[in-house]
């Protein structure tokens, strides 16, 4: 399994807790045994993508990702936000490499609780637009743009 190159699992900590996660393990019976015609809601989404998941080694994959057991999902989110790299960066990271079903709600949740992301993503207050005052005479107001490093003009001859 190639994605455990990229992100540091342990595909026989993940074989484990997938064997002893119930809801993955029903999912796993289905892909074995074929899929009931009356599915309980829990498993509507699992199979609308039933055919990109495979069973390697132990491991449910979703397309050659690493469905997380339950167990495991607060552990790899907190590998994936060790460097606070914010939601989108983690977001990236983690479908590359892992899946379960309701990771992009809990990447945000789990980010936005974050005291230390909290601090860094303090969004300035944003100051109300002021219109300038009309005037009644032309050149009664004059603006100069500033531009470091912009070549000087020359006189006018």
């Amino acid at each position: 399994l190639n994605v455990y190159n990229e992100f540091p699992l342990d595909h026989v900590l993940i074989a484990n807790e997938t064997k002893k996660d119930k809801w993955l393990q029903k999912i796993l019976s289905y892909m074995q045994h074929g899929w009931p015609d009356k599915l309980e809601r829990s498993l509507l989404n699992v199979y609308a993508q039933h055919q990109d998941l495979e069973f390697v080694d132990g491991c449910l994959l979703y397309q050659d990702r690493v469905v997380v057991p339950y167990s495991l999902q607060k552990q790899i989110l907190k590998l994936l936000h060790r460097n606070h790299s914010g939601i989108t960066k983690i977001k990236q990271l983690a479908r590359r490499t892992v899946y379960w079903f309701g990771m992009n709600c809990d990447i945000e949740s789990f980010v936005k609780s974050c005291h230390v992301c909290c601090q860094m993503n303090v969004v300035p207050k944003q100051v109300p637009h002021s219109p300038w005052i009309p005037t009644t005479k032309p050149f009664a107001r004059i603006h100069a743009d500033f531009s470091p490093g912009a070549p000087s003009s020359t006189p006018l001859s």
